[in-house]
């Protein structure tokens, strides 16, 4: 999961990323692919802070726990899937998994990765992985004034080490609005 906003309540709970572990889950389950786990990690009280970019670097450090954690439990493959701030715990996780084992087979899955201000997640994400792909679509909310300053959104664009794909079509419940040009 990625940043939670401390305006308001505190999360007891991230109830998408329970049922994002679930689908995947029972997915795997269903052919019996029994050779997996599946595990939702929350690190709520790390990423409740006034600054999205203090979530992402809490979230590398939790990452970087996981890591450890997933070498010690013998894994030969892992997939880690990230969304926002989240995209930070992955990485962290990636970094630690290859510096302590680099025979273990790491893909990441980053979901409207937040890059940090200044961008450093757009070359940084995706490394140490022997694969790595990419979501995002156009989000507004953390535009950084791109359609003045010419510049990308925070959860938005390319990864340098990923395969892209920009989902915004995606979205049934987008709107546009429509300009003269």
């Amino acid at each position: 999961h990625g940043w939670s906003v401390p305006w308001e309540p505190f999360p007891q709970d991230v109830p998408w990323l329970n049922d994002l572990a679930g689908s995947v889950s029972n997915y795997l389950v269903s052919p019996a692919l029994g050779n997996w786990q599946v595990v939702a990690y929350k690190w709520l009280t790390n990423s409740f802070t006034y600054l999205p970019d203090s979530a992402a670097e809490h979230g590398a450090k939790e990452g970087a726990n996981a890591g450890r954690d997933i070498v010690n439990q013998g894994w030969s493959h892992v997939h880690l899937i990230g969304h926002s701030a989240g995209a930070a715990f992955i990485q962290g996780a990636a970094d630690m998994i290859k510096a302590l084992n680099g025979s273990i087979v790491v893909h990441e899955t980053f979901l409207d990765p937040y890059l940090q201000v200044g961008y450093p997640g757009r070359s940084a994400y995706g490394t140490n992985a022997d694969w790595a792909d990419c979501y995002f679509a156009h989000d507004f909310q953390t535009d950084d004034l791109g359609s003045l300053i010419f510049q990308p959104s925070l959860t938005e664009g390319r990864l340098s080490n990923a395969y892209n794909v920009n989902v915004t079509q995606l979205d049934l419940s987008a709107w546009s609005i429509p300009a003269y040009c």
